[in-house]
């Protein structure tokens, strides 16, 4: 999976005639980190590699770093700070290849768009606003009904922001699982269906 995703992130940045900075920054950190977790000061030997690739990929830094109530909370109220490992690193691990294969794809695809449209700093702006966003969001909404010690890793909060936006700018309906929407409301209905 890692290599098809190179390949087509190689295939599309090729196409374009100005590159777009900001996406290409955030693909390679969220890559480069998910290869290479001593990036993160993880120890990175063959012996962990082999056990990531037999049982998942990075157990530690996941366990270290994913954004829940709980592990927030207890930090903060111990040592009177937030710990911003889990605030902002979470947004950068994934799970696995797949979980990175699939946001990696779907922030090519929009960041290539928005940046060129934007900006490159509107869409820096819009990418930090959103990932700070999303992790209050899901914080909040974790003390609101969860568990609190659910813990969330990977990208996919920013890039629904960024599809919502995208989404936001283009006139006309689209169809979600059959259901004939204007564009502007289809990232919230798959929220909606993908959630029940």
């Amino acid at each position: 999976m890692l290599m098809m995703l190179g390949f087509e992130i190689f295939s599309q940045l090729q196409r374009l005639p100005v590159k777009p900075p900001v996406t290409i920054a955030f693909l390679g950190i969220n890559i480069g980190i998910h290869l290479d977790p001593s990036m993160l000061g993880y120890n990175n030997s063959i012996f962990n590699w082999i056990r990531g690739a037999l049982v998942g990929h990075g157990r530690g830094i996941i366990a270290d770093n994913c954004l829940s109530l709980g592990h927030v909370s207890s930090y903060y109220n111990r040592w009177q700070t937030l710990p911003w490992n889990r605030v902002f690193l979470s947004g950068l691990i994934h799970a696995d290849d797949r979980h990175l294969y699939y946001n990696m794809l779907s922030f090519l695809y929009k960041g290539i768009y928005l940046e060129q449209s934007m900006g490159s700093v509107a869409f820096l702006t819009l990418v930090m606003y959103s990932w700070a966003a999303s992790a209050l969001c899901y914080l909040a909404l974790n003390m609101l009904y969860g568990d609190g010690y659910s813990c969330a890793v990977g990208f996919s909060a920013v890039i629904f922001a960024l599809k919502y936006v995208h989404n936001h700018r283009s006139p006309g309906r689209t169809s979600v699982w059959g259901i004939s929407v204007p564009t502007r409301y289809a990232a919230w209905l798959e929220l909606v269906v993908i959630q029940v």
